[in-house]
């Protein structure tokens, strides 16, 4: 688990730079990391009679303000850490009250039994023409044979607040698809990687496009989540698809 803990603890660094008030879709909408206190952890704690299940929450995550564009990033960020977190209930309002629900939760399920769990979630913001994306990186433990690392890309229109799809991001998607498959055999090679030889549930000529894609000023970020091409023991799968192939198959909406 400490394993798992410490990468993501690098990926959060990445994002410190972003920490602070930042500009966000227009001069009304801002962003900050946020995140759940140690004050209140402490007394949710204090607050759950068995003490026996050992958990470890670090949940960190950008929180906008500033209308209604600010609230529907913020509703797609709570929704996206209520998935990763495998929660279905009825949806809280805050983050701190899905914490709340899901570690008294967890804490009933595994009670006498297990090695604990860990929630842990950090995230990035970036704004590349007209569009604001979300990147977050979240790693848990609830229990059963291993934890699950995954990151979760979410696309806006800046001006209204829009969750975007990959047809309004892009103009020509076979042409990404077929420059995504050339950018992750290169990301292959440069691991050492023999396409033929790791376990793909797809050939390397046939990958779909990523479920998590987003735009920003060096490039398009492309990944795969465990188990969405290839077993768990393959990972996760993060590579750039570089401007310079890009450029020219980015929709109107980044001009």
């Amino acid at each position: 688990m400490r394993s798992i803990l410490s990468i993501v603890a690098v990926a959060a660094l990445c994002v410190a730079c972003g920490s602070g008030m930042k500009k966000g879709a227009n001069s009304a909408v801002t962003w900050r990391m946020d995140s759940v206190s140690a004050v209140h952890l402490a007394d949710l704690y204090q607050s759950i009679a068995d003490t026996s299940v050992v958990g470890e929450v670090d949940v960190k995550y950008p929180l906008f303000e500033g209308g209604p564009v600010a609230d529907s990033l913020n509703i797609g960020i709570l929704r996206t850490i209520a998935r990763a977190f495998c929660y279905n209930g009825p949806m809280p309002k805050t983050v701190y009250a899905l914490v709340d629900t899901v570690v008294r939760t967890l804490t009933t399920d595994l009670s006498g039994r297990g090695p604990g769990y860990y929630l842990v979630t950090s995230g990035q913001v970036a704004r590349y023409g007209g569009v604001i994306s979300v990147r977050l990186a979240i790693s848990t433990y609830m229990g059963g044979a291993h934890g699950m690392d995954q990151v979760f890309m979410l696309n806006y229109d800046a001006a209204n607040g829009k969750r975007l799809t990959l047809e309004e991001m892009f103009s020509d998607l076979p042409r990404l698809t077929l420059l995504n498959r050339q950018a992750f055999l290169r990301h292959l090679e440069a691991q050492g990687e023999n396409p033929d030889s790791v376990c793909l549930f797809i050939p390397a000529d046939s990958l779909p496009l990523p479920q998590n894609v987003m735009v920003d000023s060096i490039g398009v970020q492309m990944h795969y989540n465990p188990y969405e091409i290839a077993c768990y023991a393959f990972g996760s799968t993060d590579y750039l698809l570089p401007m310079s192939e890009a450029e020219n198959l980015l929709d109107e909406i980044y001009k």
